[in-house]
């Protein structure tokens, strides 16, 4: 029998993640997640990491709730649970390095200790405002919330299913970001007996209502890396050295790392990380970062000071990783982490033999695309690769959503899918927001049309398309992820000079928002970069239709489409599609797809109708907003 909560079987949980960064909400009833969205989406701060208010306020109210009919608010951290721990490893390393050593980890940690103690106290203080009972709360472990949310949500049968007894499992998930409950990452696969704590440790969590059975599956840890240890740490550094934005600007270093020699920066990268054989740890081969007495010798410490209350007095030139780096290009320093990383951890799961047939990443360094490709082309022994669209820390609510909800016996569902999640708009909120725009400035529309038929509409969409027009295309719920997926994206096929300013809308529940462009010309990204203020070295992605996706993509099978549909997933081009569509194709030769079919609906319709006008397959994808001005829920 299910817990009793309130007189009525637990039937409502409110994700929520509200970490340092990247804050965000979702709903699950009855099992079913119905909603979700980043605070970014409400509050115009790109990755606004404040207690969710406005996501959560958006997740019940669309669903026609209140605070009262939750049951449980289900976080993705769990706030020194792991405390312990931390001071073994300093004890560990004092006996291998010496004290000098041991105190950096200790500082540390004590540093992010203090980061977390004011989140923890910024999520009581967001509940209580809302009228929330601090008892109602269960707090998760970061890392394991990643693997559930790519777990239980992966689009592949059998992901969550316990292997029989003496049997392998048939799935693991791969996590891998900069920190979380002190760890950086974690090899998780599902276990049929019960291996974790349900919940977590602190003070609410276990005032929480508790369940009075366990699901028949429970997530086991077979490896975790440290914080000490962290890959993502090291690409916030390297973010930072190269001008960049740490935590925000790293898939920058992947579109350099094309343009460079991975070969005159990959011994500084030896030199700072590796793995390292431990005959005493269940895993032998363990992910390892090289810690040295001397402060500056440890680039971890420049990044204490990047989430702490006040910044840390030492700049990032002092430090030797960066003047290491200070003499190569940004391309070569690019090229070289790259690299590193890739050669890292595919060496790091081969050794310990952690592949399994299916296997899902999650956390944000699997934002990496080319990272994700080298999983599905080099790892032995795997059919599939997911990665989860919602990535980051936002994508934690559903992880933690969802094991509450299997806490309480109910069965995890998306009947909605994974990543349309978010506010939507009626066409007639469309029409008065084009009449108020044209009354504010009669130039900024040339024509006004309104289209009552989907199929006219998507007709009407191709025509200006095939002219050479950039499109915007809003329709359908907003993306809950980092990915522009067909619902506030550009779209295009070439570009003349001076486009028609043309606005058509259709009498429809409007909710996506995209600018399509066509692929065919490759003097469209010099414009479109210009006016999205991008960086001329990042690649735009492609949306190709599923039944032309193999003449585009190298090695690409039927079976991709679930993992392909979010551009998450490299791939090599052929030369058909580099000849047709050059927009896409980066100067490595590979493009970050998105494979469409009837299940998208408008978006597909678009295309499909523009590739019956042109003969060409592929356009042009990308989000309305300019960089880092995310799109707003007004």
């Amino acid at each position: 029998s299910s817990i009793v909560v309130r007189g009525a079987r637990m039937a409502v949980v409110l994700g929520i993640s509200s970490g340092p960064h990247d804050s965000a909400a979702c709903l699950i009833r009855d099992g079913k997640l119905l909603r979700a969205a980043a605070e970014e989406r409400f509050t115009r701060k790109k990755m606004d990491g404040r207690f969710p208010e406005a996501s959560i306020a958006f997740c019940l109210e669309s669903e026609g709730l209140t605070v009262d009919d939750v049951s449980v608010v289900a976080h993705g951290w769990r706030f020194g649970a792991a405390s312990a721990d931390v001071r073994r490893i300093a004890q560990r390393v004092a006996e291998e390095r010496g004290l000098g050593v041991a105190k950096h980890l200790l500082y540390t940690a004590e540093r992010f200790e203090e980061v977390d103690r004011n989140v923890e106290q910024r999520i009581y203080d967001g509940l209580a405002r809302l009228g929330i009972p601090r008892a109602r709360l269960r707090m998760y472990d970061h890392h394991l919330c990643h693997a559930a949310a790519a777990l239980y949500f992966c689009p592949y049968p059998g992901a969550t299913d316990p292997p029989a007894p003496g049997a392998q499992e048939r799935a693991c998930c791969v996590t891998l970001d900069g920190r979380g409950d002190f760890s950086a990452g974690k090899v998780v696969v599902v276990a049929a007996t019960p291996a974790v704590a349900l919940g977590g440790s602190s003070k609410a969590a276990r005032q929480a209502p508790q369940p009075t059975e366990a699901p028949p599956e429970q997530l086991r840890t077979l490896d975790s890396t440290t914080m000490f240890d962290s890959v993502g740490f090291l690409w916030a550094f390297v973010t930072a050295a190269l001008g960049f934005k740490p935590f925000r600007h790293e898939g920058k270093l992947t579109g350099l790392a094309a343009r460079g020699d991975a070969k005159k920066t990959l011994p500084i990268f030896d030199s700072v990380m590796g793995l390292v054989q431990d005959e005493g740890a269940d895993t032998q081969w363990q992910i390892r970062t090289k810690w040295h007495a001397e402060e500056l010798s440890n680039f971890q410490l420049f990044l204490v000071g990047l989430e702490g209350s006040h910044q840390e007095q030492v700049t990032i030139q002092d430090f030797k990783l960066f003047k290491d780096l200070a003499s190569h290009s940004k391309e070569d320093v690019a090229a070289g982490l790259q690299h590193f990383t890739e050669r890292l951890m595919i060496d790091y799961m081969e050794r310990n033999g952690f592949s399994r047939p299916l296997v899902c990443l999650s956390g944000g360094v699997f934002a990496n695309v080319r990272l994700n490709m080298r999983f599905r082309t080099e790892l032995s022994n795997v059919d599939h690769v997911f990665v989860y669209p919602s990535m980051g820390d936002g994508g934690l609510c559903v992880g933690a959503a969802a094991l509450a909800t299997r806490e309480f016996g109910q069965v995890v569902a998306a009947p909605q899918g994974i990543v349309f999640l978010g506010p939507e708009f009626e066409a007639g909120e469309v029409r008065a927001a084009v009449e108020a725009l044209q009354m504010r400035n009669p130039r900024s529309i040339a024509i006004s049309e309104e289209v009552l038929d989907t199929s006219a509409f998507a007709r009407a969409v191709a025509s200006h398309l095939a002219a050479g027009r950039i499109v915007g295309l809003f329709w359908g719920a907003m993306e809950f992820g980092p990915r522009s997926l067909g619902h506030r994206c550009f779209i295009s096929r070439k570009c003349s000079p001076s486009p028609s300013r043309i606005r058509l809308w259709c009498s429809e529940p409007v909710r996506s928002r995209s600018l399509l462009a066509p692929a065919t010309d490759p003097a469209i990204t010099e414009l479109l970069n210009g006016r999205l203020r991008r960086s001329d070295f990042m690649p735009f992605a492609p949306v190709t239709l599923r039944a032309k996706a193999g003449e585009a993509y190298m090695g690409w099978r039927a079976e991709d489409l679930e993992a392909g549909r979010h551009m998450t997933m490299c791939y090599e081009v052929t030369p058909e599609m580099r000849s047709l569509c050059p927009a896409v194709v980066h100067v490595d030769g590979t493009a970050r797809p998105q494979v469409v079919d009837e299940r998208d609906g408008l978006y597909f319709q678009v295309l499909e109708a523009y590739f019956e006008e042109s003969g060409v397959h592929t356009l042009i994808n990308t989000s309305f907003n300019l960089h880092e001005d995310p799109v707003r829920k007004l």
